[in-house]
C-alpha cells in the first residue's frame, strides 16, 4: 500500500499533516495524533483536562458538513467528550470548550 501523506503547515520546524480517507491506517493514526499532540499539547480540547491513554480525533467542523481532514480541523479529546460534541456545530462545539475549561478554573 502506498503511503500518501501531505504536509499541510510547518511552524516552528514542526511539520503537520493531512490525511484522506484512504490514507487512515494506524501508522497515519499515530503520525496525526504525534502532530496535534505537538500543536496542542496533552489536553482535552473540550474539557481541558489531561488526555488518558485513549483519545480520539475530532473534527471541529465535521466532514458532512464541509469539514475537511486538514491539521486546522482536527483536535484531540476523551472519547466522552468527543462524543458529547458529536451532533453540534462548530459554533456550539468552541461554545462547550469554552464553557467546560471556565468550570475546570472555577
Amino acid at each position: 500500500m502506498k503511503i500518501n501523506i501531505q504536509i499541510v503547515r510547518e511552524i516552528n520546524g514542526k511539520k503537520f499533516y493531512s490525511f484522506t480517507k484512504r490514507q487512515r491506517g494506524s501508522v497515519n493514526r499515530a503520525r496525526i495524533k504525534k502532530s496535534l499532540l505537538e500543536r496542542d499539547g496533552d489536553t482535552c480540547f473540550y474539557c481541558g483536562k489531561p488526555l488518558e491513554n485513549y483519545c480520539t480525533v475530532e473534527h471541529i467542523l465535521s466532514i458532512s458538513n464541509g469539514g475537511t481532514n486538514s491539521i486546522e480541523n482536527l483536535v484531540l479529546s476523551h472519547d466522552k467528550c468527543n462524543r458529547e460534541a458529536k451532533s453540534l456545530s462548530c459554533y456550539e462545539k468552541m461554545n462547550l470548550a469554552v464553557k467546560n475549561r471556565i468550570k475546570k478554573h472555577v
